[in-house]
């Protein structure tokens, strides 16, 4: 017979995701505004010739 002795609540585990989903969240919300804000055309980065 196998005895925990170690037990840790599930929503420890669980309570991060949606704290770092928000953060994605927000993330994404900067990337795109600054896409929109940007000036139009071919970015510097994105061109592997020139």
């Amino acid at each position: 017979m196998t005895i925990k002795t170690l037990i840790t609540p599930e929503w420890w585990l669980l309570a991060p995701l949606p704290i770092a989903f928000v953060l994605l969240a927000i993330e994404f919300i900067f990337r795109m505004r600054r896409l929109c804000l940007g000036e139009r055309g071919p970015r510097a980065e994105a061109v592997s010739t020139g």
